[in-house]
């Protein structure tokens, strides 16, 4: 009976992180880093930036289309290894969303001289040890 009320309390806490991480990302204030040769835009939200792991940040970036669709992506990035890997991904259309998917990729390689390249170097390069807040994950 405890192992069945543990994993629900575990589910409940999970949702509402999610559901929190959606109303963050609709809320953010972005910061245009640089296009690219598959998009218009690369942004990303200083306020959500978010210690996950020792030297582990998560902060939501958006990637604007010329078709005017657009993709938000929560990324986790390692500074100590110079890695980053995508967590969350919400694509809308006029202002619509139509998929939100919860991703657990693969890490990757953060190569200098990409949008990705300069979102690390601003990440990294401005972290301080009360810069920002902490998210404390069972899964790690």
């Amino acid at each position: 009976m405890k192992r069945i009320a543990g994993s629900i309390s575990c589910f409940l806490v999970v949702v509402s992180l999610l559901g929190l991480s959606i109303a963050e990302a609709e809320n953010a204030q972005w910061i245009y880093l640089s296009g690219g040769t598959e998009y218009e835009g690369f942004s990303y939200d200083p306020r959500s930036i978010m210690q996950v792991a020792p030297e582990v940040f998560s902060v939501w970036t958006k990637v604007t289309r010329a078709d005017e669709s657009q993709g938000k992506v929560l990324k986790e990035i390692d500074c100590t290894n110079k890695i980053v890997r995508d967590v969350q991904m919400i694509i809308e259309r006029r202002n619509t969303v139509v998929s939100d998917r919860h991703l657990r990729e693969a890490w990757r390689e953060v190569v200098s001289g990409t949008p990705v390249g300069e979102l690390f170097s601003v990440v990294c390069r401005t972290k301080a040890p009360e810069g920002f807040p902490k998210w404390d994950r069972e899964d790690r």
